[in-house]
C-alpha cells in the first residue's frame, strides 16, 4: 500500500479509475491513472501519432477537507526490457516547488522509434504538504503500461 493510498484510506475510501491498451487507431488518452480524494493525481502517457507518445501528470487540492500544496516534481518514460522496467527518457522536469491548488507538467512528444513494439510507461514525482504541517509527502505514480508501434526504419 503507498503513502498516498494510506494517507487517503485514513481520510477517505479512496478510488481509481484506469484506462485501456492501444488498439487500432490512437485514442486521445492511451493510458490514463487518476486516484485520490483529498489530493487528486493524474498521469496520462498517449501516442500523438504514428511512433510519437507523450506524457502529462497532474495533481490537485480538491475540496474535500483539508488543504494542500501540491506539485509534480517530473515526469519519465519507462521502457520494459527483459522483464525490467528501466528508464527510457526524461520527458519533463518542474522544481517550482509546491503550488495552492494545482500543477501538472507535460512534454511536446517523443519519438518512438528503432525498437519495434515498445513497452512503454510514464512515471511522475507527485508531492504534497497538508496545510500547517511540516511533512512533505511524496509519491511514484504510474500510467498504465501500453505497447506502442515503433518505427523500425524500413
Amino acid at each position: 500500500m503507498t503513502t498516498a493510498t494510506r494517507l487517503r484510506s485514513a481520510l477517505l475510501v479512496g478510488g481509481v479509475a484506469a484506462g485501456t491498451l492501444l488498439t487500432g487507431a490512437p485514442p486521445a488518452s492511451a493510458a490514463a491513472v487518476c486516484d485520490g480524494d483529498y489530493v487528486r493525481t493524474c498521469i496520462n502517457l498517449r501516442q500523438t501519432s504514428d511512433y510519437y507518445v507523450a506524457a502529462s501528470a497532474s495533481i490537485r487540492d480538491t475540496d474535500l477537507g483539508s488543504d494542500y500544496a501540491v506539485g509534480v516534481q517530473n515526469v519519465t518514460l519507462q521502457i520494459k526490457r527483459g522483464g525490467q522496467w528501466e528508464f527510457f527518457d526524461d520527458v519533463a522536469r518542474d522544481r517550482d516547488g509546491l503550488h495552492d491548488v494545482s500543477d501538472a507538467v507535460s512534454d511536446g512528444g517523443f519519438s518512438c522509434s528503432g525498437y519495434g513494439t515498445a513497452v512503454l510507461r510514464a512515471k511522475a514525482t507527485m508531492r504534497w504538504q497538508r496545510a500547517g504541517s511540516a511533512t512533505v509527502t511524496t509519491e511514484y505514480v504510474y500510467s498504465t503500461t501500453v505497447g506502442i508501434p515503433c518505427w523500425n526504419g524500413g
